[in-house]
């Protein structure tokens, strides 16, 4: 019975009325989804057709920027001006208002035959063949090469129309049967609400459900869907109002880390700061304590050096002393021997005074023996090599002083070292020699500087603490200036190295 009525609801149809091309998409609007009333294009860039009155109703919805309800490009026709400037589209005018008095192409399809009053794009009678899925617009055969040649359309897809009509009408009946039994959808379960075939009535999930006749059970369905319809409102106020609170939290968080980051930045500013007042503290410390060192360094070496005429001078002292009552001993012994009836002896000489103070001073020795013997202003070597450092200090001035090489077998140094030096010698960095081999030496380093010198020869040092300069000379003669720039922020004193045992020489 099913398959009659079908059969029989075909048959009634032998032409095309406004359904099918419904069906096809032909002549309906895209807003209004009707047949075309006044269709009008050029709204947008595009090609595409609408009401008149649906564009109108386009501008004046919230939409922004509204734009083709096909291809979704803005509309350039945005005031209602120039939407009432627009062409009609005669074509589909046509389609719309002489549908019946049109000349029918017929294309049988399962019994089914559909109008199609011309072709969209020349706008002529001429039998039309295809149909265009993204224009949704019908062509001859002489358009369909045009559309297939320009790029923007080549990409469509063309299908015929009678591909299209049973494409159609396939998918129209396969929607309207079951997809378990493939039957036709003519009852509406009440329990299930859904619509289903008759036989699911008596088999699967729909078993001992209530049913009625889909006429029937419309109202029924549509109740169900309005009541889905008002638990999805109702339930849209509660998750807009939570997700409107996520919001607020995610700017509130958003917020409060921006002001953690500036805050941690402020503070890594500030310990950077206190970071580099506290390097300037430490390095002004540092400073002060490498100062206080040079100061020890320069008062070890005036101590050590000072020890020698300490003790000389103490000796001196304790010789006065004995002197200072020596008169009044010997006045007691004479009174003394005068009371006894005894003649007085006859007393020693008193010691003269010690030897002047020696203006030299041991520095150092190779043996660590004392190998330099040191008499007055004579210095000899007694083994290895050994050294003597002067005890006058040039601090300022010009200081001249003469060494004459009294006995020298190889050669010897002779010049002036600083305070700083603890170990002077040529390869102190802090004393400035000349070799009597004709080099000048510093730290270790010979230049050629003067003349060769002998033994009986004598050799004048001038230091310049004013112009910070050290010249020689040889026998009276000048050899020129040796050093320039010597450091004189500490004291200078004469130096002579001695390198064989025996080698003498004698400073004044």
């Amino acid at each position: 019975n099913e398959s009659s009525m079908e059969q029989g609801a075909i048959g009634e149809s032998q032409c095309a009325t406004h359904s099918e091309l419904d069906r096809l998409d032909l002549g309906r609007c895209g807003l209004c989804t009707n047949l075309f009333a006044d269709p009008v294009t050029g709204f947008a860039a595009c090609a595409h057709v609408c009401c008149r009155s649906c564009v109108l109703e386009l501008l004046r919805s919230d939409s922004t920027p509204a734009s083709c309800p096909w291809c979704r490009l803005p509309l350039t026709a945005t005031t209602p001006q120039a939407v009432a400037l627009l062409p009609s589209h005669m074509v589909l005018a046509y389609v719309r208002d002489g549908v019946e008095n049109a000349q029918p192409l017929a294309v049988a399809n399962d019994n089914v035959i559909v109008t199609v009053v011309g072709c969209d794009s020349c706008e002529s009678a001429a039998s039309v063949t295809h149909y265009c899925e993204q224009c949704s617009e019908v062509y001859c055969e002489g358009c369909v090469a045009a559309h297939r040649r320009v790029t923007l359309t080549k990409s469509h897809v063309l299908s015929s129309l009678s591909e299209a009509n049973a494409c159609n009408t396939k998918e129209a009946e396969k929607r309207s049967r079951c997809e378990v039994h493939n039957k036709a959808l003519n009852t509406c379960c009440l329990d299930c609400h859904e619509v289903i075939c008759r036989r699911c009535m008596t088999s699967g999930n729909h078993k001992g459900h209530s049913f009625e006749e889909l006429a029937d059970g419309i109202p029924h369905l549509e109740k169900h869907m309005n009541s889905l319809l008002a638990n999805v409102a109702a339930m849209e106020q509660p998750v807009m109002s939570s997700l409107q609170q996520y919001k607020q939290q995610a700017t509130e968080i958003s917020n409060n880390f921006d002001k953690q980051i500036a805050r941690k930045q402020k503070q890594i500013k500030h310990i950077e700061m206190e970071i580099a007042e506290l390097r300037k503290q430490k390095q002004a410390e540092l400073k002060s304590v490498k100062a206080s060192i040079v100061g020890l360094k320069n008062m070890k070496l005036t101590i050590k050096r000072g020890v020698p005429e300490v003790g000389m001078m103490l000796d001196q002292a304790q010789m006065l002393q004995a002197l200072a009552h020596k008169p009044l001993l010997q006045h007691t012994r004479q009174v003394a021997e005068t009371m006894c009836g005894v003649k007085p002896t006859q007393q020693p000489a008193i010691p003269s005074p010690a030897k002047p103070v020696s203006p030299m001073l041991p520095a150092w020795d190779s043996q660590r023996s004392h190998s330099v013997s040191i008499t007055n202003s004579t210095v000899s070597a007694k083994g290895g090599l050994c050294s003597a450092i002067g005890t006058a200090y040039f601090e300022q001035g010009v200081h001249p002083f003469r060494i004459h090489l009294q006995y020298m077998q190889r050669h010897c140094f002779v010049g002036v070292v600083s305070s700083l030096s603890e170990r002077p010698g040529f390869h102190c960095p802090h004393s400035w020699l000349f070799d009597t081999d004709g080099r000048k030496v510093h730290a270790g380093k010979g230049e050629k500087y003067g003349a060769v010198c002998k033994q009986s020869d004598e050799i004048t040092v001038i230091v310049d603490m004013d112009n910070k300069q050290l010249s020689f000379g040889k026998n009276g003669q000048g050899m020129g200036v040796a050093f320039t720039d010597i450091p004189v922020e500490h004291a200078l004193s004469p130096f002579v190295l001695l390198c064989q045992a025996g080698d003498t020489a004698v400073i004044s």
